[in-house]
C-alpha cells in the first residue's frame, strides 16, 4: 500500500499522465520521467510442492508438458462468497470488493454455460495460507483450465498471478498497469476490465482450446525463467538477471537454472 514494490527496474512506465492509476505512487518517483516495477516472485516453496505434487498425483516432473493435463473444473477463482451477503470464510475479505464481485460472475456464468466452477480455498486461507503451502492448494490449480486471479481494490499486483502460472492453467487477471516482464496479453496471460469483458473471454478460451494451452504454456515459461526469487535478487544486487534458462535437451528441467532443486533432482 506504501509502494515499496516500486523500485528503479522492471516494468517500465513512461507516461506521466498514467499516474492517476497509481494514487500512492511516492512524491520523489512523480518527479521521475520513468520507473520501473518490480513484480513480486515465484515462492520457492510453491515450486517444491507443485513438483511433489506432479510426482505423487500425476506421475510427471517439472519438465513435463503440465497444461496438457486433464483438468476437469473450467474455471477457479480462489475466493469463497455467501451468495446472501458476500463475504466468505477462510479468506481477508478487506479490500476485497473486486474479488467478492467476480467470484459471484464466476459462479453466475457457469450455470449459465454449464461450466464446471470452483471458488473455495484449497488448503488453508488468509495468514496462514500465506506461510506456508498445502498439496490441496496446488492440485486445486493443477486441475482447472482457467484460472481467473484478482488484486485487491486499489492494489497493484500479487503473488497468486505467478502461483497460477507456473500450474500450467491458462491465468485470467483483472488489469495490471504494470505486467511483469515479459507477460503479454493474449499472449502469455489474458486480462479483462468487466465483467462482459471476463465473460467473453472465459467463452472464447474454453472453445479455444489450443489458443488456451498455448497461453498456459507460454505463462508457465516466463514465471518460471524470469520471476524466481534469485532472479529478483540479482536484479537488486546486478541490475540484470544473470540466471537464464538454457533450454537444452535432456536436462532435468528446462524452467529451472541454478536453482537448489535442479541439484534435488539429480541426487534422487
Amino acid at each position: 500500500r506504501d509502494c515499496g514494490q516500486w523500485v528503479t527496474f522492471g516494468f517500465h512506465v513512461r507516461n506521466s499522465s498514467d499516474y492517476a492509476y497509481l494514487p500512492n505512487v511516492p512524491e520523489h518517483v512523480r518527479s521521475e520521467k520513468e520507473y520501473r516495477h518490480t513484480p513480486l516472485p515465484v515462492r520457492t516453496d510453491i515450486v517444491k510442492e507443485l513438483r511433489n505434487v506432479l510426482q505423487v498425483n500425476h506421475q510427471l516432473s517439472l519438465a513435463d508438458a503440465i497444461e496438457e493435463l486433464p483438468r476437469p473444473i473450467d474455471v477457479t477463482h480462489v475466493w469463497p462468497v455467501s451468495n446472501e451477503t458476500g463475504t466468505g470464510t477462510g479468506v481477508n475479505h478487506i479490500y476485497g470488493f473486486l474479488r467478492n464481485r467476480v467470484s459471484h460472475l464466476v459462479l453466475e456464468y457457469g450455470k449459465e454455460f454449464g461450466w464446471k466452477t470452483s471458488i473455495e480455498v484449497k488448503g488453508e486461507g488468509a495468514v496462514a495460507g500465506r506461510h506456508g503451502v498445502r498439496s490441496e492448494y496446488m492440485e486445486g490449480m493443477v486441475e482447472t483450465k482457467i484460472m481467473v486471479v484478482t488484486q485487491r481494490d486499489g492494489w497493484e499486483d500479487h503473488y497468486r498471478l505467478q502461483e497460477a502460472l507456473v500450474t500450467g492453467a491458462c491465468v485470467f487477471s483483472d488489469f495490471m498497469f504494470g505486467l511483469p516482464e515479459g507477460l503479454e496479453h493474449g499472449k502469455s496471460v489474458v486480462l479483462f476490465k468487466s465483467p462482459e469483458e471476463l465473460k467473453s473471454l472465459l467463452l472464447y478460451y474454453l472453445e479455444n482450446t489450443q489458443e488456451r494451452l498455448a497461453i498456459a504454456k507460454k505463462g508457465r515459461e516466463i514465471a518460471m525463467t524470469r520471476h524466481r526469487t534469485w532472479h529478483r535478487m540479482e536484479e537488486i544486487v546486478f541490475g540484470q538477471i544473470l540466471s537464464t534458462c538454457p533450454k537444452k535437451p535432456k536436462t532435468d528441467c528446462p524452467y529451472i537454472a541454478h536453482a537448489r532443486e535442479a541439484y534435488e533432482e539429480k541426487e534422487r
